[in-house]
C-alpha cells in the first residue's frame, strides 16, 4: 500500500484509498449497524448491508451456540435459530434469555 502511495499514481492511489475506506468502514458499519427486531409476524437480523427477513411461522429451534461462522452477531455467545427446510442463522443479542422468553412469546 505505501508503495503505491510513494509511486505517486493517481489510479494506485484511488485504489488504496477506496481499499482502506472498505477495509476500515465496512467493519465499523456492521458493528454499529447489527441489530433484531422481533416484530408479531417477522424476526428481522440487519447488519450493515445485510437483511434477514424470518417468518416466525417458520422458526422451530433456537439454541445456544458457540459457532465461529460467519454471522450478524457481535459476539461469539451466540443463539442459533433453525427456520425453514434447513436454514439457520446465527445472533448474539445482549440479553439471550430475554431475546428468547420474546421470541417464543409470538410464536
Amino acid at each position: 500500500m505505501f508503495e503505491v502511495l510513494k509511486a505517486g499514481s493517481t489510479v494506485g492511489m484511488l485504489i488504496v484509498t477506496v481499499a482502506a475506506v472498505l477495509a476500515v468502514g465496512l467493519p465499523i458499519w456492521l458493528m454499529l449497524t447489527t441489530n433484531y427486531t422481533i416484530r408479531p409476524d417477522v424476526l428481522e437480523v440487519r447488519s450493515g448491508p445485510f437483511r434477514w427477513f424470518i417468518p416466525r411461522s417458520e422458526i422451530h429451534n433456537v439454541q445456544r451456540s458457540r459457532s465461529l461462522l460467519s454471522a450478524p452477531a457481535l459476539s461469539l455467545n451466540r443463539l442459533e435459530i433453525k427456520y425453514g427446510q434447513s436454514k439457520s442463522i446465527l445472533v448474539s443479542p445482549k440479553d439471550q434469555d430475554a431475546f428468547i422468553s420474546t421470541l417464543a412469546v409470538a410464536t
